[in-house]
C-alpha cells in the first residue's frame, strides 16, 4: 500500500521481476488495504506509514487481529522513536524507512520466507512427534488406511495432479492432501462441512492453514494461466482449469500476468477443494 500510485507500481515491479513472491494486490490507502487483505489472506503487506499516524495504528491493529499470520512491513519517512515503538506494538514485522531500496526488499522479504520456512518445519516436527507418542491414535490411524486402500490410491492421484500444477513443493499443498485424506476416510461430503471446520482438523491455528491453501491455490492458478496462454491446448490446462477455477478468474489472472490489469484471479478455496476431491477421484 503507497498513496503514491508510481510507487506501488515501482515496488510490484520490483517483487515480481526479482521473483520475490507474487502481489496479489495493491491499494492507495488503508480502507483498501484492510478489505483487499481480508479477503486475499497475504503472506506479507507492504504499507506506507503515514499521517495522520493514529489511522495507521488502528488499521494496522484491526489487520494483524484479522490476519495474525500476516506479517506487516511498514514504509515510514520519519524515525521517530515513538513512532517506531507504537508500529511494533501494533503488530509491525519491521519498519524500513523510504525511499526503499531494491536489495532490502530483497532480503526483507527473504529473511520473512526463511524464518516462516522454519516455522513450519519445527510444527510438522512437533505435531509428528505428537503422534508417534500416541500409540492409540498411530494404531487407529493405520487400522483406518487398510480399512480404505481406495483412499490410498486417490492421494497418490491428488500428489500428482498437485505436481502437475506446479504446487506440490508449496506449505499449502500438504494442507490440502491431509484435509482430502480427512474427507475421503470419513466419507464426509463437502456440503456437509465447512472449509473452517476442515482447516480445525489441521491441530493448527485454522486461518493459518487456509492462508496456505490459499497461496497454494493461488499459485496454481498462476501456473495454469501461464501454461494456457503459451498454448489452449496445453493437455493441463484443460484438464484442470475449468474444474478447479472459473474461467472467467483464468482470464483475469491471464490479464494480470500480460500486464493489462493490476489484480490477480480470485481463488475460491470450497470450489477448488471440492474440484481436487473430485478429480483424484477418477480413474
Amino acid at each position: 500500500m503507497d498513496s503514491d500510485r508510481s510507487v506501488r507500481s515501482e515496488l510490484g515491479c520490483m517483487i515480481e521481476d526479482g521473483k520475490l513472491g507474487h502481489v496479489l494486490g495493491m491499494a492507495s490507502g488503508w480502507e483498501e488495504t484492510y478489505a483487499e487483505a481480508k479477503r486475499l489472506c497475504p503472506d506479507i503487506i507492504l504499507a506506507e506509514l503515514v499521517q495522520p499516524l493514529l489511522k495507521s495504528m488502528v488499521y494496522l491493529q484491526k489487520v494483524k487481529e484479522a490476519l495474525p499470520e500476516t506479517a506487516v512491513i511498514l514504509m515510514a519517512r520519519s524515525h521517530e522513536v515513538e513512532m517506531l515503538r507504537q508500529a511494533y506494538e501494533k503488530g509491525a514485522e519491521l519498519v524500513v524507512h523510504k525511499p526503499v531500496h531494491a536489495l532490502e526488499i530483497r532480503n526483507v522479504l527473504h529473511n520473512l520466507e526463511l524464518a516462516r520456512t522454519m516455522e513450519w518445519l519445527v510444527t510438522r516436527a512437533g505435531r509428528e512427534k505428537a503422534v508417534l507418542t500416541d500409540r492409540e491414535e498411530s494404531d487407529a490411524l493405520q487400522e483406518n488406511l487398510m480399512e480404505t486402500p481406495d483412499v490410498n490410491v486417490s492421494i497418490r492421484r491428488l500428489k500428482g495432479i498437485l505436481k502437475e500444477m506446479g504446487i506440490f513443493s508449496e506449505a499449502g499443498s500438504r494442507d490440502i492432501i491431509e484435509i482430502l485424506r480427512y474427507l475421503m476416510a470419513e466419507k464426509i461430503e463437502f456440503a456437509d462441512v465447512t472449509i473452517s471446520e476442515l482447516c480445525s482438523q489441521m491441530n493448527q491455528n485454522p486461518k493459518s492453514v487456509e492462508q496456505r491453501i490459499r497461496r497454494a491455490a493461488a499459485s496454481g492458478m498462476s501456473n495454469l494461466a501461464a501454461r494456457g496462454m503459451e498454448d489452449y491446448a496445453d493437455p493441463i490446462f484443460n484438464e484442470y482449469a475449468g474444474k478447479l477455477y472459473s474461467f472467467e478468474q483464468i482470464k483475469k489472472e491471464m490479464n494480470y500476468i500480460r500486464g493489462k490489469s493490476e489484480q490477480h484471479g480470485n481463488v475460491r478455496i470450497r470450489n477448488f477443494l471440492s474440484g481436487l476431491l473430485e478429480c483424484c477421484r477418477e480413474s
